[in-house]
């Protein structure tokens, strides 16, 4: 026996044929069927279960802001890190010396109480949806193949600094499902994670998937492109993570087509989100993954890649934690227009969802600006770039409170190329700017991480193994220098 990865799909072609009305045992067994062949789960130490980990977005609120010192944020991660070393403390290997790992729910399990028990299965549910929910997508059999290029947390609609309003009531609640993934093709899916420490719950995975179809579509708006559109959800996933009657871990995933995304509604469905704002906050939140690791060195790949900084912990002496130093570096910035976005969104968004225009929008564009002013007034005299930039910013919604502001579109249009970021100095002086740079770094190493290893690795002895989460934060081996010759290319 082994830990396998089991893809699921619908004995039909079409979503619209499974029916929910059967009981849960049923419902699985008659109307789905396993590929063959499964694949096998990565180890608890591997490069690839803690680059998921960290992709996941484990142990953070996703729908709320809270301003807090760099120390702060450190500390955050620092603990999330600690807890999750933790909970995989609940994996043993139970192979004899010599053999192929395979992983064990610990005999203490069964001892936790209830709320310690429902930690560790949210763990290793969202833990192991990544993992699965990647490795889909690089399977022919996907809907829509390829590699995931955004894997958000839903409530990330509802974060100040990325949302535009609207939805209603449906939007609220726990029936949501848990994160929205897209694809390198440009498909979205609703993705909702199961797990638990007993043996598979077919009622849960039933329930599971019907989450997952909770919403047709998703609204997005990009300020790269100004404008709005309707996505289609082209699959509901949902996947179940559980101990089969060995105690071994055990995935399975269900991705069957979205029927409803041919029939788009005429307009639009649930919360507006504005792509590249929640790609910063995504960015924000993998820069404070990598700094909680204790400093290394900056090094430069002997083949010629771009600088990377990297980071390790010594109750992790195999793996290393790396990102290009081109991210490390707006790290200032990115964190200020974050806290930025997050005073003037709720504005716009409060513009688009009651119609706000004219005098209405220009005197809630002066009272937002007086609030700053009061705010950074307290700190004094300017004593570093982001009390400078906070002054400036303060400045520009003023004189933008001056001019003819028509509607919600050609306000955010403006600051998403306005230059409130020239404070920090030389790079980047734009949301868009920024933006540009991290998603080009995004896209580089996203690429490279499956570009084949140099040749002769072979005969070297094993080939060390890395992976790159959705925002750019690299996971290796302690022996492993990444190979991505694209970041050398890359002038800003």
């Amino acid at each position: 026996m082994t830990n396998l990865l089991t893809f699921h799909v619908p004995k039909v072609h079409s979503k619209a044929s499974i029916d929910f009305m059967p009981d849960a045992r049923p419902f699985l067994s008659t109307q789905f069927q396993p590929l063959v062949p499964a694949e096998t789960l990565p180890a608890p130490n591997s490069v690839e279960m803690w680059a998921a980990a960290h992709d996941c977005g484990y142990g953070v609120s996703w729908d709320k802001r809270v301003e807090c010192s760099g120390k702060e944020w450190l500390a955050l991660h620092r603990h999330l890190y600690q807890r999750l070393r933790f909970h995989l403390t609940l994996l043993e290997n139970a192979s004899p010396l010599g053999t192929p790992a395979t992983w064990k729910r610990a005999a203490y399990a069964s001892l936790l109480e209830t709320t310690e028990r429902s930690a560790l299965s949210y763990a290793l549910g969202a833990i192991y949806c990544r993992i699965a929910t990647g490795r889909w997508r690089t399977r022919s059999h996907a809907c829509h193949a390829g590699y995931l290029r955004r894997f958000w947390h839903y409530k990330i609609t509802a974060h100040p600094a990325v949302t535009l309003g609207g939805g209603g009531p449906s939007m609220k609640g726990i029936q949501n499902p848990d994160y929205m993934a897209q694809c390198s093709c440009g498909a979205w899916s609703a993705v909702e994670a199961k797990g638990t420490l007993e043996q598979l719950d077919r009622g849960e995975l039933k329930r599971g998937l019907g989450q997952a179809m909770k919403f047709p579509t998703l609204s997005l708006y990009s300020a790269e492109e100004w404008s709005p559109s309707t996505e289609p959800i082209d699959s509901s996933v949902c996947v179940a993570t559980y101990f089969d009657s060995n105690a071994l871990l055990q995935v399975l995933h269900l991705d069957p087509p979205n029927p409803q995304a041919a029939a788009l509604p005429e307009r639009e469905s649930g919360p507006m989100v504005v792509t590249e704002f929640a790609d910063l906050v995504h960015f924000e939140h993998a820069l404070h993954q990598h700094q909680s690791y204790e400093a290394g060195t900056l090094t430069r790949d002997d083949r010629g890649s771009g600088p990377v900084e990297w980071r390790s912990t010594p109750d992790l002496p195999e793996l290393r934690f790396g990102m290009a130093v081109q991210q490390v570096e707006l790290q200032a910035r990115l964190t200020w227009a974050i806290n930025a976005l997050g005073r003037i969104m709720p504005v716009i968004a409060a513009a688009r969802t009651k119609g706000w225009s004219g005098s209405r929008l220009r005197s809630a564009l002066r009272r937002q600006a007086r609030r700053i002013q009061y705010d950074t007034a307290r700190t004094g005299d300017p004593v570093d770039a982001a009390d400078t930039a906070w002054k400036e910013f303060a400045l520009w919604i003023k004189q933008e409170a001056l001019g003819d502001q028509r509607d919600w579109s050609k306000l955010l249009t403006r600051l998403w190329a306005a230059p409130i970021l020239s404070a920090f100095g030389a790079g980047a002086k734009s949301l868009q700017e920024m933006w540009w740079v991290l998603d080009t770094l995004r896209r580089a190493g996203q690429l490279d991480a499956r570009l084949p290893q140099p040749a002769g690795s072979v005969s070297e002895g094993p080939v060390p193994s890395m992976a790159i989460t959705t925002y750019g934060l690299i996971v290796a081996s302690t022996d492993f220098s990444p190979r991505l010759p694209v970041l050398s290319r890359l002038r800003f």
